[in-house]
């Protein structure tokens, strides 16, 4: 029986990781579109300096969230875990 647990653990966690892969390939491609339709098809003009200091901000704020998670593992290795 305890394997039938473990089972639907995995289960739970694979269908959350599938279905979090597509909210991010969703979001990804959203941004793309946005991106190509507004400022490679069309002159940026005053939005470009904006556009580019956004995503120096959420690429910062990503990679502070990456290293963030890499030290957590540090933390994590316990018997517990």
């Amino acid at each position: 029986m305890p394997n039938e647990a473990l089972t639907d653990s995995v289960n739970n966690r694979t269908l959350a990781a599938v279905i979090g892969t597509a909210v991010v390939v969703g979001a990804v491609a959203v941004g793309v579109y946005g991106f190509v339709t507004s400022y490679v098809l069309e002159s940026a003009g005053a939005l470009l300096v904006p556009t580019l200091a956004a995503l120096a901000l959420v690429i910062l704020v990503v990679a502070g969230l990456i290293a963030l998670g890499v030290g957590a593992s540090l933390r994590l290795e316990t018997p517990y875990w």
